[in-house]
């Protein structure tokens, strides 16, 4: 994925059926996951909650997680998905900053 910033690291988490995108090895940076579904891949967000999307994409009830269902290539390069993928990353900078 184009939007990951270069230390971001790549975690399969095979109970889950997903590949995560974390700060750091603790299970708590983890910023995004991508699932692939029967007809999707489902794009998650961990903070999700936390996330501006005044494009209605994300989906989700909880107080933090959030996903969107990308159904093609075309999809998944919308300026919009794009966008959250960098507020994602944003927030994420700005929780590690505040934690230490």
């Amino acid at each position: 994925m184009s939007e990951m910033p270069p230390r971001a690291l790549e975690m399969l988490m095979l109970r889950h059926n997903h590949i995560a995108y974390s700060m750091s090895t603790s299970l708590r940076d983890v910023v995004l996951y991508i699932c692939p579904m029967a007809n999707y891949v489902r794009l998650g967000f961990y903070y999700g909650g936390r996330l501006n999307d005044p494009q209605h994409l994300l989906e989700g009830e909880g107080k933090r997680m959030r996903h969107t269902k990308v159904r093609s290539v075309e999809e998944a390069n919308r300026t919009a998905v794009r966008r959250l993928l960098r507020l994602a990353w944003a927030e994420a900078k700005a929780r590690m900053k505040k934690k230490s």
